[in-house]
């Protein structure tokens, strides 16, 4: 009996041995997934806090390249010029002409301005400071924000023979240049640089690329008048009748025995030849800021075409010029038979 009873006691004793390594082992089969599963949400949480991270800082490091130089108007006006201080240049001047079509502004000559944290030189004038000076001597500057834009007058503006102004335009705070620059307000800061003398402008715009610049150009009578044909190239359309002229970049030499002396050569002109002669256009005379060109042929048997007066945007021709004069635009007839029924505008 007593056998019986320790035989029995050794096998439930091997039971709950048994029993107990079974719930550790199922326990320990439950817990490793469970602890991977773990391990590995904090590996990715972890990587995409890095790669976060990282695309935050390489955002912030684009946006802080990509940010423009902000004007500090109270240091201008203290006359510290260290927020405008980099590369400025001229993209729009004009004067009024006196010809009855006030003050014309087109496209600036590309000429850079130099500023300092003290100042700089224009227009054959100094500001330093807060002051202006001229031929006629130093000049206090008074200066007024006003829609978000600072303006520097002379303090004697009253008492001086000849006036000058100078305007600070931070991004965004003008449309009077679009014309000009292709957009709506304008992309750069501005300065702008007026004088009482024929009410001459110019404008100088921060950190323009050789691209942008050259996309303001447009029509360049400078080397229209050098022969350089390369500005008119492309097509032009009246609006009113549907027809176009094309400006090749094909350029003709003048033969020797043409009448027409005072050119060397002219750009062709598609679709107008006669007898196997082709269509030119030859170089003019500027005159208050177009020109009128001749569209002809170098063989002395073929008649010359009407002139034609190229006008760059921002020039009125004249005082009853009703054509765009935000575009760049080819008036055939020079005027005579009208200028906006007669205006040849490039097509984009």
């Amino acid at each position: 009996m007593m056998q019986k009873q320790v035989l029995l006691t050794v096998v439930a004793i091997a039971a709950l041995t048994l029993g107990g390594c079974g719930q550790q082992h199922k326990a320990s089969t439950d817990k490793t997934p469970r602890t991977t599963k773990v391990a590995k949400k904090k590996s990715a949480a972890t990587s995409t806090k890095k790669a976060v991270k990282k695309q935050s800082s390489s955002a912030k490091a684009t946006a802080a390249k990509a940010t423009p130089t902000q004007m500090n108007f109270a240091q201008l006006q203290k006359g510290n010029y260290s927020s405008l201080t980099g590369s400025w240049t001229q993209i729009a001047a004009g004067a009024n002409r006196q010809n009855g079509t006030g003050l014309s502004i087109a496209v600036g000559d590309g000429s850079k301005l130099a500023v300092t944290a003290h100042g700089f030189n224009v227009s054959g004038v100094t500001v330093r400071n807060t002051s202006l000076t001229d031929n006629a001597g130093n000049h206090d500057l008074a200066y007024a924000v006003k829609n978000g834009v600072l303006s520097a007058d002379l303090r004697d503006a009253d008492s001086v023979a000849i006036n000058w102004g100078i305007t600070f335009y931070p991004r965004h705070t003008t449309t009077d240049y679009g014309y000009i620059t292709g957009t709506k307000t304008n992309e750069q800061n501005l300065i702008v640089v007026w004088t009482s003398n024929n009410s001459a402008t110019e404008v100088y715009a921060q950190n323009v690329t050789a691209a942008q610049f050259k996309a303001m150009q447009g029509m360049n009578l400078t080397q229209v008048s050098q022969e350089n044909f390369t500005s008119l190239i492309g097509t032009w359309k009246n609006e009113a009748n549907g027809q176009t002229i094309v400006v090749t970049n094909q350029v003709q030499k003048r033969p020797a025995d043409s009448v027409y002396t005072d050119v060397t050569k002219g750009a062709v002109i598609s679709g107008q030849d006669v007898n196997g002669q082709h269509e030119v256009l030859m170089r003019g005379e500027m005159n208050a800021g177009a020109m009128t060109v001749t569209f002809g042929y170098f063989a002395n048997s073929l008649p010359a075409s009407a002139p034609v007066t190229l006008a760059p945007k921002g020039i009125q021709i004249s005082s009853d010029d009703d054509s765009d004069r935000t575009q760049d635009r080819m008036i055939v007839g020079a005027g005579q038979g009208g200028y906006a029924p007669e205006a040849y505008y490039r097509v984009h």
